[in-house]
């Protein structure tokens, strides 16, 4: 039974879309366009809010365009992020979760979060 379960669990998560592993400053997650990243926490005016991160597109020249949305689903920043490593944060000031690119893929994008 503890096998089954866990196999439905590994199937659930691998079809969601992202795949998870650990790393020493949070939690490293692989996402494709059109994934979401989901609770974060908000700063500043959005301190408190469950945000979210929508991965819009990634394109072959090592860059990814991420939104930020707040917990009404109100669009509140675009950001692309260039060649090599970005934090999200630096620009996005209302995301109170560490969330770092660490790296990109033809089609998809590694973040390492701190939750």
């Amino acid at each position: 039974m503890k096998k089954t379960i866990l196999v439905l669990l590994i199937l659930a998560f691998t079809l969601s879309g992202c795949t998870q592993s650990s790393g020493p400053e949070g939690t490293t997650e692989t996402y494709n366009a059109g994934d979401t990243i989901t609770e974060l926490i908000g700063a500043g005016e959005y301190a408190g809010q469950e945000m979210t991160v929508k991965v819009v597109k990634i394109d072959s020249l090592n860059s990814a365009t991420f939104q930020l949305y707040d917990e009404t689903e109100k669009l509140i920043r675009t950001l692309t992020i260039g060649p090599g490593k970005g934090d999200i944060n630096f620009t996005m000031k209302e995301l109170g979760t560490m969330v770092y690119v660490t790296n990109y893929g033809k089609d998809f994008v590694e973040v390492t979060i701190n939750r």
